[in-house]
């Protein structure tokens, strides 16, 4: 694991080589909640001193995702308040902090007995099938639920949330969203749930996951978004809710038109830009070298390499920039982000007019991009 993953906050590794995500509460806390402990421990048996960043990543992210969990538990104790994905999260943090699986003691012949063992509470302060006359707290419904889910077999392979489906399909292409290509998709997963919102994606669910689908678009058409831009934020996203297992309708989650599911504009026709002539290409380089600013050197180089101004904001000047070589060049493969991970997708850019010039601007107009 390198050093910067050690340094992450909330990572905290025990002395006897384990992993936990270890994170203070609220000051506030301490008033409301006196028996509660300064901070809020949740153990990372998933990770090592092997694991690789997108593992350290992702194992993060989940305890984050339980300590909001946890801390909302402490402060709302009505169902209503919670979702779907809130409710299936904290049954699973439930079994978890009791060393359980879902199923554990399905097909046992003690399994019932065994189960009321590892939940007493069910036994003298919340019955499944008793009558009290209070309605219950998240937390009694929650830990009921996963009461039975440690007797039976898990059929969550037919049942997720939105972000579970994300998730999984994170992890069946192997992304990293913290670098290059893995962050921007989970930009736009970011920007269409905000929109949607979370939800569970079943069999009897394929109307509402279709109208939240119908309203991003929509949302997105009415804003002016292009149908091209649209597609594109949902392709990954339509992937990930294709992927959950044997759900019936999936073929139905296509912007294809023939299926006649989602609607969305026609295309527009990209108009062609006109190619400059060769007056013209003249004058503009006679332009770039003749007053050279940040705004003329940035111009020459796209003139050079048909890009554009983002991927010279990605240039590493003492990485990327050889302009005193025998043959002045420069890299472009994406900066520290690694954009162009594959070594075909290196540009290697010869620099074959104004050189000077681009030696003398470069780093002032890296940095004014």
């Amino acid at each position: 694991m390198e050093v910067a993953v050690l340094q992450m906050r909330y990572l905290n590794k025990r002395k006897t080589g384990g992993y936990r995500y270890l994170r203070a509460y609220p000051s506030s806390f301490k008033t409301t909640f006196p028996s509660l402990p300064s901070q809020y421990s949740r153990e990372l048996p998933e990770l090592s001193d092997n694991s690789d960043d997108a593992d350290v990543h992702r194992a993060m992210q989940e305890a984050s995702k339980a300590y909001d969990l946890h801390i909302k538990m402490l402060n709302a104790s009505d169902p209503a308040s919670f979702t779907d994905s809130e409710r299936t999260l904290a049954v699973e943090e439930i079994l978890r902090r009791r060393k359980l699986n879902a199923g554990e003691f399905h097909g046992h012949e003690h399994g019932s007995a065994w189960a009321e063992g590892a939940f007493p509470e069910i036994g003298y302060e919340i019955r499944p099938d008793s009558d009290i006359d209070r309605a219950r707290t998240f937390q009694e419904e929650v830990t009921i639920d996963a009461f039975f889910a440690s007797q039976k077999l898990p059929d969550v392979k037919r049942r997720k949330t939105f972000r579970q489906a994300w998730r999984n399909y994170l992890k069946a292409k192997r992304l990293d969203t913290t670098i290059g290509d893995g962050k921007a998709k989970q930009q736009r997963f970011e920007r269409v749930i905000a929109i949607t919102g979370d939800f569970t994606i079943a069999d009897e669910t394929k109307d509402d996951v279709l109208d939240r689908l119908q309203q991003f678009i929509s949302y997105k058409q009415d804003n002016g978004s292009k149908a091209q831009s649209i597609k594109r934020e949902l392709k990954e996203v339509i992937a990930a809710i294709r992927t959950v297992p044997r759900l019936s309708w999936s073929d139905a989650v296509t912007l294809d038109k023939k299926k006649n599911s989602l609607f969305i504009h026609d295309e527009e026709r990209p108009s062609k830009g006109r190619v400059l002539t060769n007056t013209e290409l003249s004058a503009l380089i006679d332009q770039c070298l003749s007053k050279p600013d940040e705004k003329w050197c940035s111009l020459l180089i796209q003139l050079h390499a048909g890009i554009g101004p983002r991927e010279i904001s990605r240039l590493r000047i003492d990485k990327d920039v050889f302009l005193e070589s025998k043959y002045p060049h420069i890299l472009f493969r994406g900066g520290e982000e690694g954009i162009a991970k594959k070594q075909a997708r290196i540009r290697v850019v010869p620099i074959v007019l104004g050189l000077d010039t681009i030696k003398e601007w470069l780093p002032t107009t890296v940095a004014w991009i």
